[in-house]
């Protein structure tokens, strides 16, 4: 093929030269006008030739794609929600709609090799010393031997990463339009940056929920935060180790974003805080996982739908009893703080027993994670003054705490009985007589003003919670796999590279959800249902058919015990095919190795929504310094960077060479570091993995003036792979 396109290149050049020796030779011959006129002549009939040709070779060429591209059979008019006036090419639909945890390929020399041995290599180090070193030196040789070998993608990897970039292009010239998640359904949304913004701030509008600050409240609530776990362990209600854990020295400010309502009218915004890294975060944790140990325990809650269709087929309603199910109006944001504290008094007997806080310092705290709700949108920050946002820790189970405590005095108040009584978060199902349904929703409705239910009522003789159809047959409750309009049918789609068993799985997962909640009159149109909706996820027949088989097979075994392996240490490393399963064969005996996406849509196509943290007050981080002088240094730090850098100027200023090789250098040499320009090299939050990537990042950086002894812990095999 290339000596074919070398002689073809050939016959080309040659043809050009003939071509410029006999213009040459008309222009003598000819006038200029006349000369002129045959350019213009010759340039049309080259051109008609070059379409007709060109035209010709495209047909070809989609010919040969149409088979590829019918396998990217994907339910673009259902995953995508374009809110926007602007029609999207047809690549943009087609990788839009692959959602945001899609998996794109990389080329085999392009893999991210400093994340594999980050992962691996705080595991290995917990190997006795021979089997470490045989068990790196095969990793090494397969990263090695991988990077070098040629890509091989299949034809439909190749159009997807044409379509990738072609799209990422598109919406580059297009900088108006965001991407993100729709919310409580499975859907890519498409809008205008400044229609999301006025969403958003109608929300934020409402002062009796949201208060604006004049400036970051951020340090501040670390104070009060810090002062308050001090005091605790000055008292000794909570041990050294717990006061370090608890307490922030490197606090964000939470940020606010929204996803879009695609089931409401008016496309309204949920607003979400999210709360990593915020000054209360700790603090939340800490009375969730508290308080997880009192509710849910409920023999009124229900963990998920399964659980729920087995209780509701033992079930035998009265006669003129209907279904209905009731849900709070924006539980999390209307829960008043006096409820929360009121429902932690009447439940401190069993609360008492997973805390060694007194009562009224776990109020205390209580009050400060509810009170001390700050977050940044846009810029600007805001204080949440009622209610707990969605997104903290504690907000669910605070949730759970209340609508226990209502669910018991509300149904006391009821006078007529109820056949059962089962609650998921806050939905609720029930059953009342035919001519109590406005009763029991006003009972509800009067417990507090804040915390509001609606009702609906069966419709011929069914109802829809959660993931199931509720049908009453006679006093019998039958069940069924139920969707609501809001279902996309989006799951992971075969065609993204993650591990084949993430694919198989979620193939049995459905199956067994079939299988667990609808009766088996209901099977055959559901399993039917399930191959339609996983051939548009490009499932293989032979895959979805296998899985199925081995699905009802386990479902009607009486289970037999299977032997209790050996836990082994488990690492999660960039899933790229052909190299991860190489990597898990070598180190299955000793490391549990788990695919995850490094690739995605979500890195590269969605919109990033939260206010950017300003990189000086980012921290858990490998960073690089240049110098004036031209070389660099590379440090790691799990501090603000603003407060690293400032503690390498004040021990350059006090002449302290020994803080630092920055300080030694600028020391010695009478240099300045350019602080301005430092540059965040990867961010990583545990410390063993931070280490790991800061040695790798000195010896890939040229010109870096760190220590010897700065790299020393790494081991030289890695030498060729990085």
């Amino acid at each position: 093929m290339n000596e074919s396109i070398k002689s073809i290149h050939k016959d080309i050049s040659k043809a050009a030269q003939t071509s410029t020796m006999l213009a040459e030779l008309l222009k003598k011959i000819l006038s200029t006008e006349h000369f002129t006129e045959f350019k213009l002549n010759v340039k049309q009939g080259y051109e008609d030739i070059y379409n007709k040709v060109t035209m010709m070779e495209m047909r070809r060429f989609d010919a040969l794609m149409q088979p590829h591209m019918d396998g990217l059979n994907i339910d673009v008019e259902r995953w995508i929600i374009n809110l926007t006036n602007l029609q999207l090419p047809w690549y943009v639909q087609n990788i839009l709609a692959l959602g945001d945890k899609f998996n794109i390929p990389v080329k085999n020399d392009k893999i991210a090799t400093e994340q594999f041995i980050a992962n691996l290599e705080p595991k290995f180090q917990n190997l006795g010393k021979k089997y470490r070193v045989e068990l790196r030196n095969k990793v090494c040789n397969v990263l090695t031997n991988f990077k070098k070998s040629p890509t091989k993608h299949t034809t439909l990897d190749e159009i997807i990463k044409s379509n990738h970039v072609a799209t990422k292009s598109f919406l580059e010239q297009h900088p108006q339009l965001i991407v993100l998640n729709a919310d409580k359904c499975n859907v890519t949304v498409l809008m205008d940056r400044s229609d999301y913004d006025v969403k958003m701030n109608n929300l934020l509008n409402d002062r009796k929920t949201y208060l604006p600050l004049d400036r970051d409240p951020t340090s501040s609530i670390e104070d009060k935060v810090n002062k308050l776990i001090t005091h605790w362990q000055d008292e000794l209600f909570i041990t050294e180790g717990q006061g370090k854990w608890y307490r922030r020295y490197n606090s964000i400010c939470s940020k606010m974003y929204g996803l879009i309502k695609v089931h409401k009218d008016g496309y309204p915004a949920r607003p979400i805080v999210a709360s990593i890294g915020s000054p209360t975060y700790n603090l939340s944790k800490m009375f969730s996982n508290i308080l997880k140990n009192v509710v849910g325990k409920s023999y009124r809650s229900a963990k998920n739908a399964s659980e729920l269709a087995k209780k509701l087929r033992k079930i035998r309603l009265p006669p003129n009893y209907v279904l209905i199910s009731l849900d709070v109006v924006s539980l999390f944001t209307n829960i008043p703080k006096s409820l929360v504290i009121s429902a932690i008094h009447k439940q401190w007997s069993k609360i008492r027993k997973f805390t060694t806080l007194p009562k009224d310092e776990f109020i205390v705290g209580v009050t400060m994670v509810l009170d001390e709700c700050c977050f940044q949108y846009n810029g600007k920050y805001y204080r949440q003054l009622f209610g707990s946002p969605m997104g903290s820790p504690a907000s669910p189970v605070f949730a759970d705490l209340v609508l226990e405590i209502l669910e018991d005095e509300v149904i006391r108040k009821l006078k007529f009985k109820l056949p059962f009584y089962v609650r998921y978060v806050d939905d609720i199902l029930t059953a009342v007589p035919a001519d109590k349904v406005n009763e029991i929703k006003t009972t509800f409705n009067s417990y507090n003003q804040h915390i509001q239910f609606t009702v609906d009522v069966e419709r011929d003789q069914k109802i829809s919670f959660l993931e199931l159809w509720c049908i009453r047959d006679g006093r019998s409750i039958k069940t069924d796999w139920y969707h609501k309009d809001t279902w996309s049918g989006r799951y992971l789609n075969f065609k993204s590279h993650l591990p084949t068993a993430y694919k198989r799985n979620t193939v049995t997962l459905l199956a067994e959800k079939i299988l667990l909640l609808s009766e088996p009159e209901f099977h055959n149109k559901n399993f039917e249902l399930l191959r339609e909706t996983l051939a548009k996820n490009m499932y293989p027949n032979g895959l979805v058919e296998c899985m199925i088989k081995k699905a009802h097979e386990k479902f009607t075994k009486n289970g037999d015990v299977k032997p209790i392996k050996e836990k082994l240490p488990i690492a999660a490393v960039p899933y790229v095919k052909g190299l991860f399963e190489k990597l898990k064969a070598i180190c299955k005996d000793d490391v549990m190795l788990v695919g995850k996406g490094d690739n995605t849509l979500k890195k590269s196509i969605f919109s990033r929504l939260k206010d950017p943290t300003p990189k000086l007050h980012c921290s858990h981080l490998v960073y690089c310094i240049p110098c004036s002088c031209g070389y660099k240094y590379v440090g790691q730090t799990l501090q603000l960077l603003k407060d690293r850098i400032y503690q390498h100027k004040y021990n350059i200023s006090i002449k302290n060479s020994n803080h630092s090789a920055l300080c030694d250098h600028a020391i010695t040499n009478n240099h300045t570091p350019l602080w301005d320009k430092v540059k965040i090299v990867v961010r990583e939050s545990q410390q063993k993995k931070r280490d790991i990537l800061e040695m790798i990042a000195v010896k890939k950086t040229p010109n870096c003036l760190n220590k010897h002894t700065d790299c020393i812990m790494l081991s030289t095999a890695y030498n060729n792979v990085i």
